[in-house]
């Protein structure tokens, strides 16, 4: 098996079918070197040569977030090969099916949850994690590739996982038969943790640092003793101990436009790959469980200052990992930099939307059908912070402010337990729970701007933003992302790139 690792959780896996041909799968299609969505730099950045990619044989969409459904990386895929691929989506994205056979001309199969499908005769499955605190995205689709000898797993976008029934799943999938290579690709994102640091007083970060990495710690105590507390004998043995397993960590840099703007955000950085194999390393000998582990950036090799090259191509055979060759087709830069928590870099954050573009007339009467026919049924049944409970201590109210792009109130959606609606009014007695302008919530429902773009306003800590959460529930909104892909799509055949959307905001906001 020969695995191609494009960045964030981007991989070309080809594995040989029972003829000894090579079968070619494209998991995740973000190759642009910025997301719109975010308004962020991957990193690392890439270019990718398509004519030295020449052929895959399927290209597989795990979720409908920007950073994994990218049109303008699907427009080069699908129209710069030699051959046109299978688009492979989970049935929880059926319903684009009809805008990509229009946009792609391609042929598609919508994935069932443990589904297997044979691609010239190697074979593929898919799963879907019914508990959504396994994951921040409730429609994140899971992969397997496997073939008689070979079997590869990609966790995706998931939290590691520890809930039987899904080790149960996994260790089945990978004793199905007696493979000669059992590889396993964790993903680490530490974004949440990264993007917080910067807002922190500069005598304050390393106690932040500290603190999460010691939730690292316990997450990871947790997770291995919570499988050692299992009572089922074929979960105990769980997947650790099989023989020919690997584990390859992979890191999903999303970062601060450093190439354009301030290099010194990524001395910000919490945690390395290496750290946390090493943690994970540290913590499963504790549990007499043994197993090859590799974190990539073990192989960076520096080319000039902060700056690395990263393109090799990686082949799994009997339970090893072998760097072969450079990535033929590739050409990428990663930046990285020395951790300095005295740095004097903070966020530019403004007050004023991320946009300043309105289109509606009656926006104030779809925001509140939008608050009353889904941010309610959404926020009622959520365990975490139901409404009723968070009416409670504001006299049984709960109440959203909307302000203008010059920071003037223009009233208040207001729910309340007797009337079980939102209602907007121009004034309230009592504090309110959250607060947006009306530009971005606009922006929002008309698929401009998404929940990260937040990373460049300034929110008062206090307020709630469960709003835009339920906004970005991307199985709630079918709609607004039929809208944003129509959009993108548009652009991309344009020839309009993420880059150039990206860079054209983000120095918007920032001009002086």
């Amino acid at each position: 098996m020969i695995i191609d690792y494009l960045g964030h959780s981007e991989v070309l896996i080809d594995m040989k079918n029972n003829k000894w041909e090579n079968v070619k799968i494209l998991s995740d299609t973000w190759l642009s070197s910025y997301s719109v969505a975010d308004l962020m730099q991957r990193n690392p950045i890439i270019n990718v040569n398509y004519d030295l990619l020449e052929t895959v044989d399927a290209v597989f969409i795990s979720h409908s977030h920007m950073d994994h459904l990218d049109p303008y990386s699907l427009i080069n895929i699908f129209s710069k090969l030699k051959n046109k691929p299978i688009l492979l989506l989970p049935e929880t994205l059926a319903f684009t099916k009809d805008l990509f056979i229009s946009e792609l001309d391609c042929d598609i199969k919508i994935l069932k949850n443990k589904e297997d499908y044979e691609i010239n005769g190697v074979i593929v499955r898919w799963y879907i994690f019914p508990d959504i605190s396994i994951t921040n995205e409730a429609d994140v689709m899971t992969l397997s590739v496997r073939n008689d000898e070979e079997i590869v797993f990609s966790e995706i976008d998931i939290i590691p996982w520890d809930f039987e029934e899904w080790i149960g799943e996994v260790y089945k999938l990978f004793t199905e038969k007696d493979y000669k290579t059992r590889l396993y690709l964790s993903t680490r994102n530490e974004l949440e943790w990264n993007l917080q640091i910067v807002d922190i007083p500069k005598e304050n970060r390393e106690e932040f640092v500290n603190e999460y990495k010691q939730k690292r710690v316990w997450e990871i105590y947790e997770h291995y003793n919570n499988i050692s507390e299992m009572e089922d004998a074929w979960v105990k043995s769980n997947i650790y101990n099989l023989s020919w397993f690997v584990r390859w960590f992979i890191g999903q840099w999303i970062i601060f436009p450093v190439k354009e703007f301030w290099v010194d955000a990524l001395k910000l950085q919490i945690m390395s790959l290496d750290e946390n194999i090493k943690l994970e390393t540290e913590i499963s000998n504790d549990f007499w469980i043994d197993y090859p582990m590799y974190a990539l950036n073990k192989v960076w090799e520096q080319i000039w200052d902060k700056k690395y090259e990263w393109m090799w191509r990686y082949v799994f055979e009997n339970g090893n990992l072998k760097k072969v060759e450079k990535i033929p087709y590739l050409d990428w830069e990663y930046y990285k930099d020395e951790q300095d928590l005295t740095v004097d870099f903070r966020r530019n954050l403004k007050k004023e939307p991320v946009l300043l573009e309105i289109w509606k007339e009656d926006y104030l009467k779809d925001i509140e059908n939008y608050l009353n026919t889904r941010f309610l049924p959404y926020q009622l049944w959520r365990i975490d912070a139901n409404l009723k409970n968070l009416a409670l201590d504001n006299n049984w109210k709960y109440i959203i402010q909307l302000k203008d792009s010059i920071d003037n109130v223009l009233g208040y959606f207001v729910w309340t337990l007797w009337s079980l609606n939102f209602e907007f009014v121009k004034n309230v007695d009592e504090k309110y729970n959250e607060t947006y302008y009306l530009e971005d919530i606009v922006n929002f429902l008309e698929w401009k701007i998404e929940l990260y773009s937040n990373f460049w306003s300034y929110l008062e800590n206090w307020t709630n933003i469960y709003l835009w959460e339920c906004m970005w529930a991307d199985f709630l909104n079918n709609d607004i992302l039929l809208k944003k892909y129509n959009y993108h799509f548009t652009l991309a055949k344009s020839g309009i790139s993420q880059e150039e959307l990206t860079l054209k905001i983000i120095k918007k906001l920032f001009e002086k």
